[in-house]
């Protein structure tokens, strides 16, 4: 009995090391969640299944010790600056991952540590002076919405639930870019969260963090921080609305394809429409059961609905077949985006993505027709017949050609971190799957591979960040080109320790030429709730200029709690020994092997 007391003593002692390294007890995760206006969710809790799936289903695997959901601007500052409290003896800190809408499907907004949901910080509104406050956790929907009654517009995607974090970080291209820019364009200021747990506000004309604000714009989301909130500026010319909104499919033919494609390049290039056609070329499923396909065009036009009609109808006239379905309405924002917008099984996608700067060519065309031939080749398809089969077919291909170019080549290369102002156009392929369907995965990798080899020799090597392939090679040329290097030295700046990273996360510098431990002004902000947890920035700079003295101190301590320990534990077996060598002197003596109980019994705490 003595000797199992004092196995769970020694036992106890190596895990208060281990607390004070990357392990959280179930203590300290139930006072973060007592001190902030969100809460947490652990792998305990009923709901947590739920709550740490991203958008695709690919990451599904992936499970963190703990999802905080944010609230507040406060709770942002008290999650950060936990994960700074509870780093290693080494100064590293737990993974975590920064999630707006977990829209990423390369699992950026995935970990197996913590998942920073910002979800919940949603505010919108329109300020006094006539910029619009929106939190990354407002969705396209409930943008569009709220654009919508208060009569302005700002570019934004086409999936109703991808959120403004996650869009405006990448850059912000999307249907109506070419009629008013990209995203980060129209940004006025920018609240972030740093990875010191200070919480400050950057602007162009900022003295001090007017390179973080550059950054931000198209630098990729969980690299420098976690952006609270952004300030827009609205378009002095506004979008009319209800605007003319373009969905016409027609059944897939290979031959018609062509004719298509053609068709609506030519409009693509037709400068006398100025940036007002913003029209998509995509094919896309007709459902998720079956092989067919629908050749489609979606978007809109951004110019006089009378001009837009007759656009259209010149457009129509020159393709040989009558479209199998057509929408060509004057609709709000709202409107299109909420009927585009549908409950849906979870499936997973890998997807790729490249840049053209030039006209695109038939050759390119014809090469995107012979990858959906092999797509359609896949034979391990659910049976629409049977009932227990009704989901989505498996696998699936999903692209487009978004037109470029417009008002998104108004700015430099260098104005802000998203570089490829200059392209004409991005083209995106998507393969979805659902998780059982045997190889499905084998296959999907592969034919993401084989379509961006087939269309290479007509397309750039650059990427778009928003849709990450992470088979990428020479991600950081693919990414951001010349601006690689200004990113670097932010990252330098801002993360010397990197905090922040995942698989394609902004590098350090070669040569760091930031004194970390002087790194940052004076110049933080009040989150708009401050919790007690909250550090403030004094102590957070005053701890970064003392790590290598506190390690040298910890690292003292633990070997001096050690020898204590061990000393102790090895005087107490003495003392044992020979009181039960007294008592068993003359009999025999029977050894029973001791088991120790399970780690959940024996501990509390959660290893990252």
């Amino acid at each position: 009995m003595l000797y199992s007391i004092l196995f769970l003593i020694f036992l106890k002692l190596i895990r208060l090391h281990n607390a004070g390294g990357v392990t959280i007890s179930s203590t300290d995760w139930s006072a973060l969640a007592d001190s902030l206006d969100g809460d947490v969710m652990l792998p305990t809790d009923d709901n947590y299944d739920t709550s740490y799936r991203a958008w695709t289903a690919t990451y599904d695997d992936v499970k963190p010790e703990a999802v905080v959901y944010c609230k507040s601007e406060s709770d942002v500052v008290t999650v950060m600056n936990f994960i700074l409290e509870h780093a290693s003896e080494d100064g590293s800190v737990m993974d975590f991952a920064v999630r707006s809408g977990g829209h990423n499907l390369a699992g950026w907004s995935s970990s197996d540590g913590v998942v920073i949901d910002l979800s919940g910080l949603n505010q919108l509104y329109v300020s006094e002076d006539n910029t619009a406050i929106v939190g990354p956790g407002v969705s396209l929907s409930i943008f569009t919405k709220f654009a919508e009654e208060n009569d302005f517009t700002l570019p934004h995607g086409d999936c109703a639930s991808v959120c403004f974090g996650g869009f405006l970080n990448g850059g912000g291209f999307g249907l109506i870019s070419r009629t008013f820019g990209m995203g980060v364009d129209w940004i006025k200021s920018i609240n972030v969260v740093l990875p010191t747990g200070e919480l400050i506000q950057t602007s162009q004309e900022d003295e001090y963090y007017g390179d973080l604000f550059w950054a931000l714009r198209g630098g990729g989301g969980g690299n420098f921080g976690i952006v609270t909130q952004y300030e827009m500026n609205i378009p002095q010319k506004e979008l009319k609305s209800p605007g003319l909104y373009l969905e016409i499919s027609w059944n897939y033919d290979s031959n018609l394809w062509g004719e298509i494609a053609s068709t609506w390049n030519s409009f693509v290039q037709d400068q006398s429409y100025g940036n007002h056609f913003a029209v998509y070329l995509r094919i896309t499923p007709v459902t998720y059961i079956t092989k067919d396909y629908y050749i489609q065009l979606h978007g809109f036009w951004t110019g006089e609905q009378v001009d837009g009609l007759m656009v259209v109808a010149k457009l129509l006239d020159k393709i040989s077949v009558t479209p199998t379905q057509a929408k060509v309405d004057y609709v709000s924002f709202e409107g299109w985006i909420e009927s585009s917008a549908s409950d849906r099984l979870r499936y997973s996608s890998h997807c790729s993505s490249r840049f053209a700067f030039d006209t695109l060519s038939k050759g390119f065309f014809d090469a995107i027709s012979t990858t959906l031939e092999d797509m359609i080749s896949y034979d391990n398809y659910a049976d629409p017949t049977d009932e227990d089969e009704l989901t989505y077919g498996n696998p699936t291909e999903f692209l487009f050609i978004a037109p470029a170019g417009g008002a998104i080549s108004n700015h430099a290369i260098g104005d802000t971190a998203f570089p490829w102002r200059d392209a004409t156009y991005l083209f995106v392929v998507c393969a979805r799957y659902m998780n059982d369907y045997e190889n499905a995965y084998d296959f999907v990798e592969k034919w993401i591979v084989s379509t961006m080899d087939t269309v290479e020799p007509f397309l750039s090597d650059k990427s778009f960040i928003n849709f990450p392939d992470n088979n990428l090679v020479n991600w950081q040329n693919a990414f951001y080109g010349d601006n690689y290097a200004r990113l670097q030295s932010v990252k330098g700046k801002y993360d010397p320790n990197n905090i922040f990273r995942f698989k394609f996360s902004i590098e350090q510098p070669e040569t760091n030429i930031y004194d970390s431990t002087s790194r940052f002004k004076p110049k933080s902000i009040s989150p708009k709730k401050v919790h007690e947890f909250s550090i403030e920035n004094e102590q957070v700079m005053q701890q970064s200029s003392n790590d290598d003295g506190k390690k040298g101190a910890s690292s003292a301590v633990i070997v001096t709690s050690y020898v204590i320990a061990i000393t102790t534990i090895v005087l107490l077996i003495a003392v044992i020994f020979k009181l039960t060598s007294k008592n068993c002197k003359n009999c025999k003596t029977r050894h029973t092997e001791y088991t120790p109980v399970n780690n959940q019994q024996v501990s509390s705490y959660n290893t990252i």
